[in-house]
């Protein structure tokens, strides 16, 4: 299997994360967006959307980082990261498009304005920096209330916590005060403790943080 990734990206950063802690072998090709790699023929020619990450497992071609995880965690079944009963398959299902519509977008907007921004020395959108950091503190409650008591927001950990958990990666960066949500930080220190979201998040910090 061939994975292109860009490892600073959250979606290329949580499969790769993922891949690790399944302990499967792929063949990983970084593919540099900041260069203009993924809108070269070559790189159309696999996704013609021009985005990563992308799994190609033989005739199949994966452009979309949730069913990418979910697709290897399936090559692990006996580690449960995606419950094959229907009513749990459904639970970790919702918590991902939940991640992908609701707090994703609003995190990712903070973390822009916040940390990458700064960093490539372009100035914030003062706005929309303000607008996301409503978005996300409306959406964090709801994350809080659902990990009470558990290691995932399932109960069990899932590729669900892996999705979510990568947005967290820079939240000192991103000037998040987690005080107020104690579940969310211990959920997120136990997920980092995990070697795949661990390197994941070092990545991440060393890139924007250092």
């Amino acid at each position: 299997m061939e994975l292109y990734v860009h490892p600073l990206t959250p979606n290329s950063a949580r499969v790769l994360a993922l891949a690790h802690d399944l302990h499967l072998e792929l063949d990983i090709i970084p593919v540099d967006i900041t260069k203009g790699e993924t809108r070269t023929p070559e790189f159309l020619g696999i996704n013609p959307l021009g985005t990563v990450p992308v799994l190609v497992d033989d005739d199949l071609v994966l452009w979309e980082s949730r069913p990418i995880m979910g697709y290897l965690a399936a090559m692990r079944p006996e580690l449960v990261l995606y419950p094959v009963s229907p009513d749990h398959r459904a639970n970790v299902d919702q918590w991902l498009f939940w991640e992908a519509q609701t707090l994703g977008p609003a995190m990712f907007a903070l973390g822009d304005e916040r940390v990458v921004k700064p960093r490539m020395g372009q100035p914030a959108d003062m706005d929309r920096e303000a607008d996301a950091e409503a978005r996300v503190l409306q959406h964090l409650p709801h994350l809080n209330a659902a990990l009470k008591g558990k290691d995932g927001v399932i109960g069990t950990v899932t590729i669900a916590d892996y999705a979510l958990a990568m947005w967290f990666a820079l939240r000192e960066g991103m000037g998040l005060d987690l005080d107020r949500f104690p579940e969310i930080t211990r959920w997120i220190e136990a997920m980092e403790t995990r070697p795949g979201l661990a390197n994941a998040a070092k990545r991440a910090r060393g890139a924007f943080l250092a």
